[in-house]
């Protein structure tokens, strides 16, 4: 589904009855919550007035193989930003030289 709307099962037949027009697939982190997780990418999909639970599913099973591989690709592209590598820099100084440590840590937000 759109996350956050309609966590869990049934989401195409709950879509249906409650008359939406749009539906779709969210890829995102799994935490401890039901999908609850940071979105990495969402597919919208327009749901017709005759859709039934089974073409919207179809439809929406198509839009997620096209997502899957874009959100691998924005993941790794996000650790080569660093944006999930956090590097912890501290320079220190001694009376007869200068030295530098490195430290580093991963974070996943």
């Amino acid at each position: 589904s759109l996350l956050p709307k309609y966590k869990g099962l049934n989401t195409h037949k709950r879509a249906l009855d409650n008359n939406e027009k749009y539906s779709g697939c969210t890829v995102h982190f799994v935490n401890s919550k039901l999908d609850s997780g940071k979105i990495i990418l969402q597919k919208k999909v327009k749901i017709k007035k005759n859709e039934t639970k089974s073409s919207l599913a179809k439809k929406i099973l198509a839009q997620e193989h096209k997502l899957y591989p874009k959100a691998i690709l924005n993941i790794f592209n996000l650790w080569k930003k660093n944006q999930f590598l956090f590097w912890h820099y501290r320079h220190y100084q001694n009376h007869a030289q200068n030295f530098y440590q490195l430290k580093y840590r991963i974070f996943f937000v």
